[in-house]
Formats: C-alpha cells, structure tokens, sequence
C-alpha cells in the first residue's frame, strides 16, 4: 500500500490498534527496523533480510502512526482479533475483518463502513473498474 508520504507502506495489527509503516531509503539516517519496541534484528545484531544494524544504506520501516481500534469499530469481546485483509490503492482504505464482518476504515478520515457479514474472509481484492474487450463481428 501507499504510505502517507506517497512511498512504500504497510500496515499491521497489534492488539487492537493498526500500525502504519512507512519505508525510508538508506540516505535519511535509518537502519533496518525502527518500529518502536519491536525489533527484528537478531542477537547477532542482524535482521531477518541480512541487513546490519547501523548500515544507512540499507533503509528500514519506520512507524508513522497508530490508529486505535477500539474507538472506531464495534469491539467488545473478540474472539477474533482484527485482520486487514485488504487495501484499496490511491484511497488510503484498507479493509478490516473483526469477528462481526468485513469494514472499511480510511486512513485519512477515520471514516469506518460496514461492507460484508461476518464470514470466512482472508482477503479482499478491490477493484475501481474492470475493462471488457469488445468481440470483432463480421
């Protein structure tokens, strides 16, 4: 997905809040992981790609923002934590499924829509148009 910033972005859950990720290149002074407390560089100061800690020209994730759950969707007692399952480009909409259906949550606004029952979702593939070709008569 896009990040705020118009780069290479990603967004996860962790308990029950959204974080978004945003890639910075290797010349902005960022190493390999900067994602707050969670760090995946091992003991051997590597990280899960072979990327250094400390090597500016490898770049890394950087935590742009979190974005609580709890006060915009319907959570009481999950008994299934929430998922994104889906992202519409150019919108900054992602799609969410929590244990009573699939929602929308745009980033920008905050705005959440219920748009699917609550079912075995994995993911969503949106699409804004789709094109078909006109069959050649004569």
């Amino acid at each position: 997905m896009t990040a705020e910033d118009g780069g290479l972005g990603f967004a996860s859950v962790e308990g029950n809040s959204i974080h978004l990720y945003s890639w910075q290149d290797g010349d902005e002074d960022v190493a390999g992981w900067a994602g707050g407390e969670e760090d995946i560089a091992g003991a051997d100061g590597e990280d899960s790609a072979g990327c250094a800690d400390g090597d500016e020209s490898t770049g890394g994730w950087v935590l742009c923002r979190v974005i609580e759950l709890k006060t915009l969707l319907p959570i009481c007692n999950l008994s299934v934590s929430p998922n994104v399952i889906g992202f519409v480009e150019g919108t900054d909409t992602i799609f969410m499924y929590i244990d009573v259906g699939v929602f929308t949550l745009e980033l920008k606004s905050g705005k959440v829509r219920k748009v699917g029952e609550k079912g075995p979702y994995n993911a969503v593939v949106p699409y804004m148009s789709f094109y078909a070709p006109v069959h050649a008569t004569g």
